[in-house]
C-alpha cells in the first residue's frame, strides 16, 4: 500500500494516520464528505480496497466530496490524514495526523497536543444501498 505523504514523498506516519472509515456494500453508491476546523492545510488520501486513489480530499485548493460508485463488490474505504503547519506553502513538510474513528466517521487531530481530533474529518455517508462500519 502507498503510504506517501499528499506530494508522493516518503515521509514517516505513524500507527493512527491511515484510518478505515467504513465498507461500502456491493451494488451501493456513496460519498466521502471532508470536513474539519482548521487554519492549516488539511488532506485525506484515499484509499479503495488498498488501491490509493489519485483524486484527494481536504482544505484549501482540495475537493470537500469525493464520490464512491456502484460496483458488483464491497468496497472498504479507508483515509489517511495529513496536515502542514500552516496555510499551505511548498516550504511547509507534510506532517502525519493521528486519527480515530467513531461509526463511519473518520477524526484527525493535527497538533499532537489538543487531542480535539476535529482539525480534519472524514464521513462517509450512503446515497444508495448501504455503508457499514468497519467489522459490521
Amino acid at each position: 500500500m502507498d503510504l506517501s505523504d499528499p506530494d508522493g514523498k516518503n515521509q514517516p506516519i505513524n500507527d493512527q494516520t491511515l484510518q478505515r472509515i467504513g465498507t461500502v456494500r456491493a451494488y451501493s453508491t456513496a460519498i466521502l464528505f471532508a470536513g474539519g476546523n482548521s487554519d492549516w492545510e488539511q488532506a485525506g488520501i484515499v484509499y479503495i480496497n488498498g488501491v490509493r486513489q489519485a483524486e484527494q480530499i481536504g482544505n484549501f485548493s482540495r475537493p470537500t466530496l469525493f464520490g464512491i460508485g456502484e460496483k458488483t463488490f464491497n468496497q472498504e474505504i479507508a483515509v489517511a490524514g495529513w496536515h502542514k503547519r500552516g496555510a499551505p506553502s511548498d516550504d511547509l513538510p507534510w506532517t502525519a495526523s493521528r486519527g480515530q474513528v467513531q461509526d463511519t466517521n473518520g477524526r484527525w487531530d493535527d497538533s499532537w497536543g489538543d487531542l480535539d481530533f476535529n482539525d480534519f474529518t472524514a464521513e462517509l455517508t450512503p446515497l444508495t444501498g448501504t455503508v457499514h462500519p468497519i467489522g459490521e
